[in-house]
C-alpha cells in the first residue's frame, strides 16, 4: 500500500500501454463489454419476470376462487422478486463500474 509502489505500478502500466497501444484500446472495450453484459443480464431478468405475470394472475386467480394460497404460488411470487432484485444489483454493479464511486 506504499504510495510510491502504487505510482510505480501506474507508470508500468502507462509504459505497458504506450509500447502496446492496442492493449490501452482493449482494457477500456473490455469494461464496457462488462458492464453492458451486466445490463443485458438485467434486462433478461426483466423481460423473464414480466413473461411470468402472466402465470401469476392466473395462479392467484385460481386461488382467489379456491379461497385456498397454494405453497407453489408463494414460491412463484418469491422467485419473480428475487429475478427483479438481482435485475437491480446487476444495474448496480453495471452503473458503479461505469461511473464510479461518488465519494
Amino acid at each position: 500500500a506504499d504510495p510510491r509502489e502504487r505510482r510505480r505500478q501506474a507508470d508500468s502500466q502507462s509504459t505497458f500501454n504506450r509500447r502496446h497501444p492496442v492493449i490501452g484500446v482493449v482494457m477500456p472495450l473490455q469494461r464496457q463489454k462488462r458492464n453492458m453484459a451486466y445490463f443485458d443480464d438485467a434486462k433478461a431478468l426483466v423481460e423473464h419476470a414480466h413473461n411470468e405475470i402472466p402465470k401469476l394472475q392466473a395462479a392467484y386467480d385460481q386461488s382467489l376462487a379456491e379461497t385456498t394460497i397454494k405453497p407453489t404460488l408463494l414460491v412463484e411470487i418469491k422467485s419473480v422478486m428475487e429475478n427483479l432484485r438481482s435485475a437491480l444489483d446487476f444495474s448496480a454493479h453495471g452503473l458503479f463500474d461505469k461511473y464510479g464511486s461518488s465519494l
